[in-house]
């Protein structure tokens, strides 16, 4: 008999937790973390590469000021857009205190742009709009007279 109350006594001391908790992986936010860095990386290659695309067949005519010598790079925006380009720099316009100027027809399907991006400077923003329209479309931007020139290409 002592034997069994003691058997029994060694399993009531057993310490069984109340609650299960879940264990927290870590690794996930570390591979979000890496995944956003690598797209941020890649977007930054798209864009390079788009660049040199563009500046491979420049436009015979006299340069253009460009975003970046615009003033522009003093405005700070926050940017998640994903559509056409026109409607995107009218936002910009207004925000900058600009006029957008339209010069062409605007195809039949529309140029689209997709940029995300947190507090950057609109000539950096703008400058992306205008990489991504690529072949469609130009984009230019007048400090002197406050104007920002959506150039279509002609069809």
């Amino acid at each position: 008999m002592a034997l069994f109350v003691s058997l029994l006594s060694g399993c009531a001391s057993q310490n069984l937790p109340n609650s299960i908790t879940p264990t927290i992986n870590t690794g996930s936010d570390d591979a979000s973390i890496k995944l956003a860095e690598a797209a941020r990386s890649v977007s930054q290659s798209l864009n390079e590469l788009k660049e040199l695309e563009k500046a491979s067949s420049p436009p015979i005519s006299k340069p253009l000021p460009y975003p970046s010598s615009s003033g522009l790079e003093k405005t700070i925006a926050s940017v998640d857009w994903s559509g056409p380009i026109e409607p995107l720099l009218q936002r910009i316009a207004k925000l900058a205190h600009f006029h957008l100027e339209v010069i062409g027809k605007c195809p039949a399907v529309p140029v689209l742009v997709t940029i995300s991006s947190q507090n950057t400077p609109l000539n950096y923003i703008i400058r992306n709009a205008n990489l991504q329209a690529g072949e469609k479309a130009n984009i230019f931007v007048y400090p002197g007279i406050k104007t920002i020139e959506l150039r279509y290409a002609k069809n």
